[in-house]
């Protein structure tokens, strides 16, 4: 006698990993199981869009948002991404700065989103994330986000702080150790809600 086990797949993109488990056949009912999505995980994306904030998600609100990001928001999510906000530090710049990442590879960087030159970032986003890459090399770095929106969900404003913490700290100790490895191409940054968090592990 075989058993027939659910299989599972699961791939990582734009620093959030998202599963699925496919169906199986019951020997009991002679009809398949609907596929459902692994709980705590993120929903996925075709692209996933990162707004630089201002200032942390620690600081955030429950809920967060700007007309800027709304209007991208409408318009994206016709095919398949997604707006959140991130922060690596204080801007660079005075400009809204935007990086995106596609679920068929690379990362596009836009230095200055304003509402006058949406339809044209909005293509070029579209392009990037049914295409692939734009640029050749954009994906030397390996970004991890880690979800530390404290007001939205205290899970992720207290572990997610530790783990962005840790995982800053473990970069840190690699690179100390061998500069030019792996470890020297890892950005953490933090961003704000993800989604999945009611069944998050991290409780």
């Amino acid at each position: 006698m075989s058993l027939s086990l659910p299989r599972t797949a699961a791939r990582l993109s734009i620093g959030m990993t998202f599963a699925t488990t496919a169906s199986r056949p019951s020997s009991v009912e002679g009809t398949k199981k609907e596929e459902k999505p692994l709980y705590a995980t993120a929903p996925s994306h075709r692209s996933y869009i990162f707004l630089h904030a201002s200032e942390p998600p620690a600081s955030f609100p429950a809920r967060v948002s700007t007309p800027i990001q709304r209007a991208l928001q409408l318009k994206v999510m016709k095919w398949g991404g997604a707006v959140n906000f991130s922060w690596f530090g204080p801007p660079k710049t005075t400009g809204q700065a935007v990086t995106a990442f596609s679920t068929l590879g690379g990362r596009l960087e836009i230095p200055d989103l304003t509402l006058e030159n949406l339809d044209e970032v909005e293509g070029m986003l579209q392009k990037h994330a049914l295409e692939g890459p734009l640029a050749k090399g954009s994906s030397d770095e390996i970004y991890v986000y880690v979800c530390t929106h404290g007001a939205r969900d205290c899970r992720c404003g207290e572990t997610g702080g530790a783990v962005y913490s840790a995982l800053q700290d473990e970069v840190a100790r690699l690179v100390k150790a061998d500069p030019f490895g792996v470890a020297s191409r890892i950005r953490i940054g933090e961003t704000g809600h993800v989604g999945g968090h009611q069944f998050s592990a991290l409780k």
